[in-house]
């Protein structure tokens, strides 16, 4: 029976091992180049589950030992690299599950889970607060790399970086090689070693430090009530000559962009959360 090859617990999560009909699936990410052959992995949905899960791992390997099967963490998957999968990873953690967007009224700002992916994210803050997180134009992006990587899309022309709205956010850290725990570090947090981790998480880190499981935001902007779109192609012979080249430049300077185009028309939609008027390709 499928069930009795994964193993539940309110601790550390489902934990999906081999056999089980979903292991082929989640044991590869967005490219299909990288598949990963781990001993389980670890479906969290709530960061006490992510505590337990690290530190079951942690329990298994000394602080001072090369770590030959690596533990790795996954949010949206969109990632081309072996970051995730790779030949050498024992323990996908699989964020996922952890994919709210809502108001933080304790907070005071707008709390993303690390699951959360672009789509979910703007259709859960435009409708019922009216605002937009300015982050890539595809859907299926996790929160979890996007931000952690500085996030740039369609709105940052106009209304910057992910990251420039980035208020605190919440790390499953591991300070001596055994023990996880869970720091929220805010962009004012008297300590300043709190403050240098958020600094860590704006876009330079690439999520190293930890693991990350919520994003607060402040200050977001309203998103475009319409954006145009408007798409330009050329023959594929000559595409590339100086004459095609010098069209695109007058056709990009006649709309005011610095770059070739893309951009999309919608009334009061919630795609319109994710776009923009006129941004580089």
């Amino acid at each position: 029976m499928a069930v009795s090859l994964t193993r539940a617990g309110t601790e550390c999560g489902t934990e999906v091992v081999p056999g089980d009909p979903r292991y082929e699936a989640l044991r590869r990410g967005f490219n299909q180049r990288f598949i990963a052959t781990p001993d389980y992995v670890s479906v969290v949905s709530s960061t006490s589950e992510v505590v337990a899960a690290l530190n079951k791992y942690l329990a298994g390997h000394r602080s001072d030992e090369s770590l030959h099967r690596r533990i790795t963490v996954r949010s949206g998957g969109h990632c081309y690299e072996n970051f995730v999968c790779g030949d050498d990873v024992g323990v996908i953690l699989d964020l996922g599950q952890m994919d709210r967007a809502y108001l933080d009224q304790e907070m005071g700002a707008y709390c993303v889970e690390a699951g959360a992916n672009n789509w979910h994210v703007a259709t859960h803050l435009y409708a019922p607060f009216g605002v937009a997180l300015p982050s890539g134009s595809c859907y299926s992006v996790g929160a979890g790399g996007h931000v952690t990587g500085g996030g740039y899309g369609l709105l940052s022309r106009q209304h910057g970086l992910t990251v420039d709205y980035l208020y605190a956010v919440e790390v499953v850290v591991v300070r001596d090689g055994q023990h996880a725990e869970v720091v929220i570090a805010r962009r004012d947090s008297p300590e300043r070693e709190l403050r240098n981790l958020w600094w860590a998480h704006t876009g330079g880190g690439g999520g190293n430090f930890g693991v990350v499981t919520r994003f607060w935001f402040k200050g977001l902007p309203k998103p475009p009530s319409e954006v145009l779109l408007h798409a330009v192609a050329w023959p594929g012979r000559g595409r590339n000559s100086r004459s095609t080249r010098s069209a695109s430049s007058r056709w990009c300077g006649t709309t005011g962009c610095s770059s070739s185009t893309r951009t999309h028309r919608s009334s009061r939609s919630p795609s319109a959360a994710t776009t923009a008027t006129c941004s580089p390709c």
